[in-house]
C-alpha cells in the first residue's frame, strides 16, 4: 500500500508531497494492548510505515514483524509509541495482557522525551497529568467518537450476539444505529463502515 500511495505522489502539490513523505517516515513503536493493537500494526506496515512491536509475546505477532522484548530497541529513534485500550489498567504497569512480563509507566517514562507523541486508549486523568508532568505530548485516540463507534460493533456482537444491542441492532445485512449523532460528529456513519446503516423512526426491528 506504501508502493501504491508513493506512485501518485508526483500528482500532488509540492507542499503536499512534502507533508505526506514527512508523515510516511515516521517511526512507529506499538506497545502492549492485545490483538487489535496486533492487527493495526501489520496494517500500518503495509502502508509502509516502520512499524516495532514491544510487549506481546513473539507467537502473537505477525511473520516477519519487527519485534523485540528490549525496551531500549523499541524505542530507539521512534517518533510515535502507540499503547493499548485501556492502557493501563492499574495506572502503574501498562496493560500488555498478551505478553508473560510486566512494563511499568515509570519504565516507560524513563526512556520517553518531548519529542515522541504517545497515545493509548481510555487514559485516566491521573496518568495524562504524570506524563504531562513529565513534558510528554500524550493524546487518548479513545476520545475520538468514530474510533467508539467502530469499536463497539465487534465488541457488541461478541459479548451480547445479534439481539438487544442499543444503540445499535445487528442483521446479517447491516448494522442499524438508532441513537442520534453527536452535534459534532461531522459525517454520515456509513462513510465509517459500509454496513451501518442510521435507522430512521419507521425502522423496526428486525431492521431487514
Amino acid at each position: 500500500m506504501g508502493k501504491m500511495r508513493e506512485k501518485f505522489v508526483n500528482f500532488m502539490p509540492p507542499s503536499l508531497a512534502a507533508e505526506w513523505r514527512l508523515n510516511m517516515s515516521k517511526k512507529i513503536a506499538v506497545i502492549g494492548g492485545d490483538m487489535r493493537q496486533i492487527t493495526m500494526g501489520e496494517n500500518l506496515e503495509k502502508d509502509g510505515y516502520d512499524v516495532i512491536i514491544y510487549g506481546f509475546n513473539e507467537e502473537n505477532v505477525w511473520k516477519n514483524a519487527k519485534y523485540t522484548n528490549d525496551i531500549d530497541e523499541a524505542l530507539k529513534d521512534r517518533n510515535i509509541v502507540i499503547l493499548g485500550l485501556p492502557a493501563s489498567i492499574d495506572n502503574n504497569t501498562v496493560n500488555t495482557p498478551c505478553w508473560n512480563s510486566k512494563l511499568y509507566i515509570d519504565d516507560l517514562l524513563e526512556h520517553l522525551n518531548s519529542t515522541i507523541l504517545l497515545t493509548g486508549g481510555r487514559i485516566s486523568e491521573e496518568l495524562l497529568s504524570k506524563f504531562s508532568s513529565c513534558n510528554i505530548n500524550c493524546i487518548d485516540y479513545f476520545k475520538r467518537e468514530d474510533l467508539n463507534i467502530l469499536n463497539g460493533i465487534p465488541t457488541g456482537v461478541s459479548k451480547g450476539g445479534q439481539k438487544n444491542l442499543h444503540p445499535f441492532q445487528f442483521s446479517k445485512k447491516k448494522i442499524c444505529y438508532h441513537a442520534p449523532l453527536q452535534p459534532l460528529y461531522p459525517i454520515p456513519l456509513y462513510i465509517l463502515h459500509p454496513k451501518i446503516h442510521q435507522a430512521p423512526k419507521c425502522c423496526q426491528p428486525p431492521y431487514l
